[in-house]
């Protein structure tokens, strides 16, 4: 049976980690990620390479989120999973930024958009990484 361990006196996670929950996770990322992965590769999006490190980011802390059902006292494993679960939306954001000024060039929509299409990737992922660094 699980049980919380202390990290050096303090406790790392204020719950045990559900084995099952993080093994069908890691399963359903795995799978979106593949089926993604083979998408983009056939379909040349090359711009979407992003979403694919965000998804491996995903299975790599949810698989480190299953380990550590069993070693809560384990520093290193809450650690990956903590920064590899904080990583990926930073990095399916990109994604939707990249596509979202995609879109606006197919739709010749470039007078309508409040940010320049060039820009609104850069000023964006700018905005992701200063909330992340904060």
């Amino acid at each position: 049976m699980p049980t919380l361990e202390t990290y050096r006196g303090d406790y790392l996670w204020h719950y045990v980690p559900n084995l099952p929950a993080a093994v069908v996770f890691a399963a359903l990322f795995s799978l979106a990620t593949a089926v993604y992965t083979w998408k983009m590769a056939t379909t040349r999006m090359w711009f979407c390479v992003p979403f694919v490190i965000g998804g491996l980011f995903e299975v790599i802390g949810f698989v480190s989120r299953a380990a550590s059902t069993y070693s809560t006292g384990s520093l290193a494993l809450y650690l990956i999973q903590a920064i590899f679960l904080l990583l990926p939306p930073v990095l399916f954001a990109a994604s939707l930024y990249m596509v979202y000024s995609r879109v606006v060039r197919a739709v010749q929509g470039e007078s309508f958009s409040l940010l320049s299409p060039r820009r609104t990737t850069a000023i964006f992922v700018l905005g992701d990484w200063l909330c992340l660094n904060i």
